[in-house]
This record gives structure tokens, sequence and C-alpha cells, in this order.
């Protein structure tokens, strides 16, 4: 197996793909099974399984993602690997005083945080 890379990803970009590619048996023979968070992946899957794609990334998606092969109908498992996946996002933040009735101060900070939870509603 040819387990899957950590992937760091701009939250909202497009899609956040991790590919775990099975060992050189017939596809057809093979079962992948994805577990994020805890818990198996059944949405987002593509390519016989071998990829896992999240479409419109967000933080929530950060976190440890497992690739499990086993021999389809078995159950029993040939191999397993894993992969973090990392979203990070933009932060914008003003901190404005006034100096004078006329004139008006800002220090602006825009920074890339990695595990960005997203501005607070």
């Amino acid at each position: 197996m040819v387990p899957p890379r950590n992937r760091t990803v701009v939250a909202g970009s497009s899609e956040a793909t991790l590919e775990c590619v099975a060992s050189a048996r017939s596809v057809e023979e093979l079962s992948v099974t994805w577990k994020g968070h805890g818990m198996t992946v059944t949405s987002r899957l593509h390519s016989f399984g071998r990829r896992l794609t999240v479409s419109n990334p967000t933080s929530v998606d950060t976190g440890l993602y497992v690739c499990e092969e086993a021999l389809r109908g078995s159950g029993f498992q040939l191999a397993r690997a894993s992969a973090f996946l990392s979203i990070i996002g933009f932060v914008s933040l003003a901190q404005c005083c006034c100096l004078s009735p006329n004139h008006l101060a800002c220090l602006i900070l825009e920074q890339w945080e990695e595990g960005w939870q997203g501005l607070a509603a």
C-alpha cells in the first residue's frame, strides 16, 4: 500500500484529496475504507474508495484520516495507513483608536493560521 500524505489546504478551497493506493491485487478484490474523527466515512469517496475528497473544506475537517485495505467480503485487513489533514484560514484583525475628532489610527494584522476556527458570529 502507498499511504496517503499529510495535506494542508486553505479553508473554502474547492477540495482536499487524500489518496491511498492499494496493493498490486486486482482492485475489484479489495475493499478500501476511510475513517475520520473515529467514524467510517461513507460520502465524498472516489475511485474505488482509494481517494477521499473533502469538498469546500472547513476547520471541522481538520484531523487524522485512516485508510484501511481489506479483502472484499472477508473482513481480513491487509494494510492500514493514515494522514493528517490541516485546514488553514486567513485571519484579518483591525484595532482602531481615535486620536482626535479628525484622525483615526488603525493597526491591521493579516495572517494565515493553521487550525483556523473562523470568525465568531
